[in-house]
């Protein structure tokens, strides 16, 4: 796996350091991912929002039935960040 050009780029951005950046970043993501657990929707604004939503189905597979039952977390941007990207 490539490693991610994130945090230098945060970095130079705030004028940090790499190291401090990549911090920033592992803070930002472990809040997201505790709000998500309590909350079922995060928005952040200017950028999209995450969703969590409850998946319990029934599948089946080579005849045998197999019970699904997890959060699914989904990404929704924003039409700034998708004007942006395209």
């Amino acid at each position: 796996m490539a490693k991610s050009p994130l945090p230098s780029k945060l970095a130079q951005y705030l004028n940090i350091t790499t190291p401090e950046a990549e911090l920033q970043l592992k803070a930002v993501f472990a809040i997201i991912s505790d709000e998500l657990a309590v909350n079922p929707k995060v928005v952040i604004d200017s950028f999209g929002s995450f969703t969590s939503k409850r998946l319990n189905r029934e599948v089946k597979l080579n005849g045998k039935t197999f019970n699904i039952d997890t959060n699914v977390i989904k990404f929704s941007p924003f039409k700034r960040l998708r004007e942006a990207v395209n």
